[in-house]
């Protein structure tokens, strides 16, 4: 559960590193490809209250293994975007997903038994060494090396 938690942070930090090759790709705008991000971050924060309410009524474990069954649904059609729309909404159905997880997540675990308690505590050992990891490649990639003379060298290209 944790780790659920953790994916859908990690879906909506890590796709503004891609917003560069997504324009590129779908040969777009950074305007319209901004959706991408924020569609996603839209729903999450629009969604968790309202989700939250409805999965005390629903059930707990059906809306969390409903948004966990959506936000890989909609990570395969985010894969599979065929144009820059299709991933817009394909992004959206994610974020609803993962409303779902991260909204009923936590009380799940709250009502769960120790076994469940320690199984989301041994999943929350992977994601710690993971952003351990990566800050150290982040470190590694802001190391721009010796400044090139030429300022076109420089230029991104947006």
């Amino acid at each position: 559960m944790a780790l659920s938690a953790f994916m859908g942070t990690a879906a909506m930090s890590s796709i503004s590193i891609a917003l560069p090759l997504i324009m590129q790709e779908f040969d777009s705008t950074l305007g319209v490809v901004s959706w991408v991000l924020n569609g996603y971050m839209l729903v999450l924060a629009g969604f968790c209250v309202i989700i939250g309410r409805l999965a005390d009524t629903r059930g707990l474990k059906r809306t969390f293994l409903e948004g966990i069954l959506l936000f890989s649904i909609a990570s395969l059609l985010c894969f599979l975007a065929w144009d820059i729309l299709a991933l817009i909404v394909a992004r959206v159905l994610q974020a609803l997903g993962a409303a779902m997880f991260i909204a009923s997540g936590p009380a799940l675990m709250k009502s769960g038994s120790d076994a469940t308690i320690l199984f989301a505590a041994a999943l929350t050992v992977p994601a710690l060494i993971c952003s351990y990891l990566a800050r150290d490649r982040r470190d590694e990639a802001r190391d721009p090396g010796p400044v090139p003379a030429d300022d076109r060298a420089c230029d991104p290209g947006f």
